[in-house]
C-alpha cells in the first residue's frame, strides 16, 4: 500500500511539472518538420553517435543531457526515477515466491533498461559534470573522421554519453514493442494497474525524459542496438524452451500442458514454425517499424546546437542537404 501511494504521488509531481516545463515553441516548430526521401539517405550516413545534424550544426551535448534551468530538471528527472523504481519493485514484489523467475520476461528485460537509462540521465543532469560529455584526446588537433562528424574533438560524445545515448535508444524503441506485443498477443480483456505500468505507463516515461526534456537525437543506425537486443532475448527464450527451467508462475506439475513457456505464444519446444514466424514477424516488420516512428517521434522536438560552431561552419558542406533538415 506504502509504494501504491508512493507511486501515485511521484506520478502526480512528475505530470505536473512536465506540464509547466514544456517549451511552448514546440507546436510551431512541428509544423517545419519535413520528412523525404534526401532527409532519410542524409540522416542514414550520419554515423551511430554524430552530433553532426544534417543541417550543418552540432548538437550541443551539454545542453541535450544536461538541459536548463538545472534543478528545474532535476526535480522533475527525480520524481521520474522514483516513480520509475517504484513501479518496478512493486512488479517483483507482485511475482513473490519465485522472483527469480521476474526476469526471464522480455517486459523485465526492458524495464531494467528503461530504470538504468532513467538513472544516467539522473546522473547526467545533477552530478555528471559537462567536461565528462565530451571525448578528448590529449594535446590532438581537431581532424576529420567522416564527413559526418565533421567537428572538433572535444565536442564528440564521451564514453558516457555514448552509454546513455544508446540505452535510451534501446529503451524507447524495446518499450514500444513491448508495449505494442502485449496489448496486442497477451491481453485477455482486463488489466492491473501494473500491467498498464509495464505495458504503457514506463514507455511514455522512458519518451518523455528522451524527448520532450533532452530533445535527444535518435540516429537511424542505432537501430542495431535494438536488434543486438532482440535476438539476445530470442537466445534466451530458446535456451529456456529447452531446458527444464519451466515457467514456476504457471507451472500446473503437468508436462504435457503448456504452461512452461515464458510466453503462450513463444513455445520453441512445441510450437517451433509459429515461433519463427512470429520472430520474423517481430525482427522484419516491428522492429523497423517501431524505430522509424521512435526517429519520426525525435525530429519533432528540435535538437539543442552549439552556437559558436553554427556560426563557425563547421559542417558547412550540408548545408544543402540541411534544407530538408530541423
Amino acid at each position: 500500500t506504502v509504494l501504491y501511494i508512493i507511486d501515485l504521488l511521484a506520478a502526480y509531481t512528475l505530470f505536473a511539472s512536465l506540464q509547466i516545463f514544456i517549451p511552448h515553441t514546440l507546436a510551431s516548430h512541428f509544423k517545419t518538420v519535413n520528412i523525404s526521401m534526401n532527409r532519410f539517405t542524409s540522416e542514414w550516413r550520419l554515423t551511430i553517435f554524430s552530433v553532426a545534424d544534417t543541417n550543418g550544426k552540432v548538437v550541443d551535448l551539454g545542453a541535450t543531457f544536461k538541459p536548463t534551468p538545472q534543478p528545474v530538471f532535476v526535480v522533475i528527472k527525480l520524481g521520474i526515477f522514483a516513480y520509475s523504481i517504484s513501479g518496478m519493485a512493486l512488479s517483483i514484489y507482485d511475482i513473490q515466491p519465485y522472483q527469480s523467475f521476474w526476469l526471464a520476461y522480455l517486459t523485465y528485460w526492458t524495464m531494467v533498461i528503461s530504470i538504468v537509462y532513467l538513472l544516467a540521465s539522473l546522473l547526467s543532469a545533477m552530478v555528471v559534470p559537462v567536461s565528462a560529455f565530451t571525448a578528448t584526446n590529449g594535446n590532438e588537433e581537431p581532424s576529420n573522421h567522416g564527413s559526418n562528424d565533421n567537428v572538433p574533438l572535444d565536442n564528440r560524445p564521451s564514453l558516457w554519453i555514448k552509454f546513455q545515448w544508446a540505452l535510451f535508444s534501446i529503451a524507447v524503441n524495446a518499450q514500444i514493442i513491448v508495449t505494442a506485443l502485449f496489448w496486442s498477443l497477451l491481453f485477455s480483456g482486463s488489466a492491473t494497474y501494473q500491467d498498464v505500468f509495464e505495458h504503457g505507463i514506463l514507455f511514455v516515461i522512458v519518451l518523455l525524459d528522451g524527448f520532450v526534456v533532452n530533445h535527444t537525437p535518435i540516429r537511424l543506425k542505432q537501430i542495431v542496438f535494438l536488434y543486438v537486443y532482440s535476438l539476445l532475448w530470442i537466445t534466451w527464450s530458446i535456451i529456456h524452451s529447452f531446458t527444464s527451467i519451466g515457467n514456476p508462475l504457471r507451472d500446473d506439475g503437468d508436462p504435457t500442458t503448456d504452461d512452461d513457456a515464458v510466453y503462450d505464444v513463444l513455445n520453441w519446444s512445441k510450437r517451433p514454425q509459429e515461433g519463427i514466424i512470429l520472430i520474423l514477424i517481430i525482427l522484419l516488420i516491428a522492429v523497423p517499424v517501431a524505430f522509424l516512428l521512435v526517429w519520426f517521434v525525435s525530429l519533432l522536438f528540435p535538437h539543442r546546437y552549439c552556437e559558436e560552431l553554427e556560426r563557425s561552419g563547421v559542417s558547412e558542406d550540408k548545408e544543402e542537404e540541411g534544407e530538408d533538415g530541423l
